[in-house]
């Protein structure tokens, strides 16, 4: 939480999702049409600040699963939080979300990960899990609804669902772009979208 803290202040603007949505698929995408554009190395995937410490032209973008900050600042009250920031909402239907989550955990999460964010940490069944409040279901409706009810009143914020973004990645990848302050061409989303493909990565 200290550490998001003081990202968020120097933030060009702010990928937020709850985990397990598609926001590193989402990072991927973006990071190809900055690196491309700008000459960095191939593959390079933005974690911060980096890309814009090797061209200043790239923006800094903060990516966060919003699980942290309200540790440290005591509150999760969003408007306060991320008022004045630049905001890429992405979103998923809660049921996959719940079931890409159970693997997660299940497969790939540290043990000291889950005592962090509160996750089962003996053996649970696939139903207990996503159904459970602790990761499951209800937890992302919170999640989803805590947002949902500032959500008119942020003066820059684009919602992303992970459905349209799958259905037509161009065309998503663009506004989320825009919304960025880029101009990118056809040829350069295509170029994303191809590079960010399931089958490339």
């Amino acid at each position: 939480g200290y550490e998001d803290a003081a990202k968020l202040p120097h933030a060009d603007g702010v990928i937020i999702s709850f985990g397990k949505s598609g926001r590193t698929w989402l990072r991927v995408l973006i990071s190809r049409y900055f690196a491309h554009k700008h000459g960095l190395a191939e593959g390079a995937l933005m974690e911060f600040d980096e890309f814009h410490r090797a061209n200043e032209a790239i923006p800094i973008l903060f990516f966060t699963h919003d699980n942290y900050l309200k540790d440290y600042l005591g509150h999760d009250r969003k408007f306060d939080i991320y008022g004045k920031s630049r905001i890429v909402l992405m979103v998923r239907d809660p049921r996959d979300t719940a079931v890409s989550q159970y693997f997660q955990w299940k497969h790939r999460i540290r043990q000291r990960k889950k005592i962090i964010n509160n996750y089962p940490l003996g053996d649970v069944e696939l139903h207990d899990f996503i159904t459970g409040a602790d990761a499951g279901i209800p937890k992302i409706i919170e999640f989803m609804n805590a947002w949902a009810e500032d959500l008119e009143r942020f003066p820059n914020l684009l919602l992303v669902k992970y459905e349209d973004l799958r259905a037509n990645t161009p065309q998503e990848l663009g506004r989320v772009l825009r919304f960025l302050g880029q101009s990118p061409t056809d040829t350069e989303l295509e170029d994303c979208a191809t590079f960010a493909s399931v089958d490339n990565m």
